[in-house]
């Protein structure tokens, strides 16, 4: 378990995938993960590049939500090259980044561990989305979650 003030998972994603985020973020609390979704956390008026980089900071794991508007977005970016620093980090605990590829594939972080699953389903849009492939990729994260946190001894 993720002490009080951390959280198990930060989901990076353009506005134009909050449905998606939002949905990935219910699921996984659904789990009985923590997650930060701005969306939910962000207070209006905030300093939100600061609020941002603290929860990623307490976070264990990074699910980016990738598209092409993910790939347009400056505030995705700033996210992952921020994680990934923190992954990099020798004295910091083991971090899991992981690509949700909904629409094409981050050439930049193919190293990463990537999850495929939903690419015809971002196509046809989350309203056709087939709940057996939403719970066999919920499924596969979650999996992936808890392998590194009991690696990290949480």
């Amino acid at each position: 378990m993720a002490p009080q003030d951390a959280y198990h998972v930060y989901i990076s994603y353009s506005i134009h995938d909050h449905r998606w985020a939002r949905r990935l973020t219910e699921s996984l609390r659904g789990k009985g993960f923590e997650v930060f979704f701005d969306q939910q956390q962000l207070k209006a008026g905030a300093h939100w590049d600061a609020d941002l980089a603290e929860a990623l900071k307490r976070s264990h794991h990074l699910v980016i939500l990738w598209s092409d508007q993910a790939n347009r977005s400056d505030q995705v970016w700033k996210e992952l090259t921020f994680f990934e620093a923190l992954v990099r980090d020798p004295n910091a605990p083991t971090r899991l980044m992981i690509m949700l590829n909904l629409e094409g594939r981050n050439k930049a972080y193919g190293h990463l561990p990537a999850i495929n699953d939903l690419q015809k389903a971002y196509r046809e849009g989350i309203e056709s989305l087939d709940e057996n492939v939403w719970n066999k990729l919920v499924n596969r994260i979650t999996a992936a979650l808890r392998r590194s946190d009991r690696a990290l001894g949480s």
